[in-house]
């Protein structure tokens, strides 16, 4: 049985071992643009976005933010 501490160590490895495999993609080139608040609004954020800004619309016919609530 796992341990508290091995839990946490297992979870540890795993988030440094993607970071470094993330970098490592970035520096050869294979990931050619960083996370920014400008970009990653391009995908289920914008949508959150509109919530704030505009609440909840429907129209039929189009994608709408109703999906969601």
């Amino acid at each position: 049985m796992f341990s508290r501490f091995s839990f946490l160590g297992i979870v540890v490895v795993h988030v440094l071992v993607l970071i470094s495999v993330f970098f490592s993609l970035y520096v050869l080139g294979v990931i050619k643009l960083l996370p920014t608040n400008l970009n990653i609004v391009e995908w289920d954020a914008g949508w959150y976005s509109t919530i704030v800004s505009e609440g909840y619309i429907y129209k039929e016919n189009i994608q709408s933010n109703t999906g969601f609530f």
